[in-house]
């Protein structure tokens, strides 16, 4: 049996991903915020998003699926049922992440929010 294009890291065994990180040296690592959206819309939305868009790309680049950072956002608005924190926090998380997926032998690090705020955004494009 052959190795598999993509896989779910925490549906994996290390071997699992010393084989994939042969071919396919991507890891996705999707971040997303648990905030009201309002009575229309579920409050974690944006990981959601997230946790797709990173599951279809893998599967066209292969590579490893990373679990969704759910507490990775700032900028939460002051809504009901949404958790807050601060952009240090989440500066402190990410650069962690990257450094130790580089470590493993990542050579491509994808870092997908499903929570948009600009700041947000630098943030994830800075760590890359």
């Amino acid at each position: 049996m052959g190795v598999k294009k993509y896989i779910f890291y925490i549906e994996s065994f290390p071997s699992d991903i010393e084989d994939l990180l042969k071919e396919h040296p991507i890891a996705y690592v999707p971040f997303g915020a648990l905030e009201w959206y309002g009575p229309h819309m579920v409050l974690g939305v944006d990981s959601i998003k997230a946790e797709e868009i990173c599951s279809r790309l893998a599967e066209i680049s292969g590579g490893v699926i990373f679990p969704c950072v759910n507490y990775g956002a700032f900028n939460t608005m002051m809504f009901p049922f949404t958790f807050h924190f601060s952009k240090r926090c989440l500066k402190k998380i990410t650069r962690s992440l990257v450094k130790q997926l580089y470590q493993w032998g990542f050579k491509i690090i994808i870092l997908l929010t499903g929570h948009y705020p600009e700041s947000q955004i630098k943030q994830d494009m800075k760590a890359a």
